[in-house]
């Protein structure tokens, strides 16, 4: 991945830092609603939803990875910025929902998407939304440090 690559991480907290790295809000907050208003800001330069936000996409990949959901509401989730700019697909907005998975295959398999199969070209936004379900224990900071540290 090049220094072209955005990461959008949310988890569930009580604050918001940094936006355009984390994101973190309370539970119920509409986190997944405010990632795919972003991919859709990202995918389509402008719409009706996205106000003044606007994506430098230039052809790059969006890659959507969300563990806390099942199969059903990931579905919602991933095709609703699609719906939103209206179109009928987009090729290069690759989705994920890892909800089954086990923490360290969650990372492992987020670190295979992003290095291997896509080999870390033309990536240009990165969405984990549920970092948190990364590690066993979110207060254990050596978990956490390992868990980021082999995402980036």
């Amino acid at each position: 991945m090049n220094n072209d690559t955005y990461f959008i991480m949310i988890r569930c907290s009580q604050h918001c830092t940094t936006p355009t790295t984390t994101c973190s809000l309370r539970r119920r907050s509409m986190k997944s609603f405010f990632s795919s208003l972003l991919v859709s800001a990202y995918q389509s330069d402008s719409n009706k939803y996205s106000g003044l936000l606007k994506g430098h996409r230039k052809g790059r990949k969006i890659i959507h990875f969300d563990t806390e959901q099942g199969k059903f509401h990931c579905q919602k989730v991933f095709r609703r910025p699609i719906l939103m700019n209206d179109m009928p697909d987009d090729n290069n907005y690759y989705t994920y929902a890892l909800r089954t998975m086990s923490y360290k295959d969650r990372v492992d398999f987020i670190d295979y998407i992003l290095n291997d199969k896509l080999e870390g070209k033309d990536i240009g936004l990165v969405i984990i939304d549920g970092i948190a379900d990364l590690v066993a224990d979110v207060n254990n900071l050596e978990q956490c440090n390992e868990a980021i540290q082999k995402l980036m």
